[in-house]
């Protein structure tokens, strides 16, 4: 399922980066220019250029948001497809000045990887192969962190550079106007399209990695929901959902430039009304990920009535809010953490005493619940998987708290008890024969 929106992706990206009148080359070539300009004493060159030849291009604009916000969106797979996409069409004798990332020894086992993390995706969703696809999920979360990280300056700096000169060119141009040419055209006025530069330059950077970051943030808590995803078939579809959202603006900004920075604007409104609950879910899989390829729960150890625990259902408490649980030596239950986890420490009150509350296991990580006296129950708590299996430890730490199965540890052990006794082959007990049919009473 995945190998044709691969195909459509690469098609919209090679159609994204080959519209418009600049070549492909054009992104290292505009930050060899922005360099040049930096480097030359006072940028003169910049105050002495033509407005006109630096006047702001809406389709650069759009081709550099666009390239982006896919690449946030799933770091490995833009980068390896822009790189590809490039390099195939550069000219044979300027391939070898492109920068890094643009070679085939940085797309091409990247590209690599996706196809691996496809297969992953599609087979190991099989019955059966599903026990082997959350470790691989949960190292697939940390090389999203680190392809982000890696791809950020990247395309930070090339969006950064196609802002800045435009923008400082028409200020140099607007400078021109309002004071003297002779001034203008001096050492003042190359002074001013120097230090332009430089300021836009910073700026249009900063603004370029926190949209980025932003983005990043929300395609991130995909990789997060398929690592918790109980169902493969679920995780699956997803990314799949989110492999259409990345080449959606790349179309169409190569219908229309205006058209793909509308979508680009969208996403980022979207990324930041979601960027807190992102980066919780941020910590969130980064726990869990850690806790499963490290096996922590067979080094793990319960010393006292405290232990590291997300937020669920607690009043004042964002979902997944990352603290320590723990019992006061009054007998009450709190909860501790830290907003953004720098901020000063906040503590709210989880139950005045521990009656009524349950220690439950899970698929993935136990969870401290409160039952009521209807037998409803509430999650308080999820616990990370190092303590998957001291639920007894933690239960006794916080005064002998109850521990029981899950609602959908239940159900699975009941069903998988059903198939056993509609499927399985009937065995008589050891040192008994079966009666044949004419020796049946």
């Amino acid at each position: 399922m995945k190998l044709p929106l691969l195909l459509l992706t690469f098609l919209s990206t090679s159609t994204w980066a080959a519209s418009g009148q600049t070549r492909p080359g054009d992104t290292a070539t505009l930050a060899a220019h922005e360099s040049s300009l930096l480097m030359a004493p006072g940028g003169g060159e910049l105050a002495m250029a033509p407005v006109k030849q630096l006047a702001l291009d809406g389709r650069t604009v759009s081709r550099q948001l666009t390239k982006l916000t896919g690449v946030a969106m799933s770091p490995l797979l833009g980068m390896g497809l822009l790189g590809a996409s490039t390099y195939l069409q550069e000219p044979s004798d300027r391939r070898a000045s492109l920068p890094w990332h643009l070679q085939p020894w940085a797309w091409g086992p990247a590209l690599l990887l996706v196809l691996c993390v496809a297969l992953k995706d599609s087979l190991l969703a099989l019955p059966g192969l599903s026990v082997l696809k959350k470790p691989l999920d949960a190292a697939e979360v940390l090389e999203n962190k680190v392809s982000g990280a890696v791809a950020m300056p990247v395309v930070a700096k090339s969006a950064a550079a196609a802002l800045a000169l435009p923008l400082a060119g028409a200020m140099t141009g607007a400078a021109q106007l309002v004071l003297p040419s002779a001034h203008a055209a001096g050492p003042a006025g190359a002074a001013f399209g120097g230090t332009a530069t430089v300021a836009l330059y910073g700026v249009g950077l900063v603004l370029a990695a926190g949209a980025f970051t932003l983005v990043w943030l929300t395609s991130h808590a995909v990789n997060v929901l398929v690592l918790l995803s109980p169902f493969a078939l679920l995780g699956t579809a997803l990314k799949l959902a989110r492999l259409v959202l990345l080449g959606f603006p790349m179309l169409c900004a190569a219908l229309s430039p205006t058209l793909g920075l509308l979508v680009c604007a969208a996403y980022l409104a979207l990324a930041w009304w979601l960027a807190g609950r992102c980066f919780r879910l941020l910590v969130f899989g980064w726990v869990f990920s850690l806790d499963f390829l490290l096996l922590r729960w067979r080094r793990q150890k319960v010393d006292g009535p405290a232990v590291r625990a997300f937020a669920a259902e607690l009043e004042g408490v964002p979902v997944r809010t990352y603290g320590a649980l723990r019992r006061t030596e009054a007998g009450a239950v709190d909860f501790t953490y830290r907003p953004w986890l720098l901020l000063p420490a906040r503590t709210v009150r989880v139950a005045p005493s521990v009656v009524g509350l349950e220690m439950e296991k899970g698929l993935l990580s136990p969870e401290v619940v409160r039952v009521d006296p209807s037998r409803q129950v509430r999650a308080l708590v999820r616990l990370p998987p190092r303590y998957r299996k001291l639920e007894a430890d933690v239960a006794g730490a916080f005064g002998g708290l109850p521990v029981r199965e899950t609602a959908l540890v239940r159900g699975l052990v009941g069903v998988w008890r059903w198939l056993k006794a509609q499927l399985g082959r009937p065995r008589g007990r050891r040192g008994e024969t079966p009666l044949s049919p004419s020796t049946a009473p």
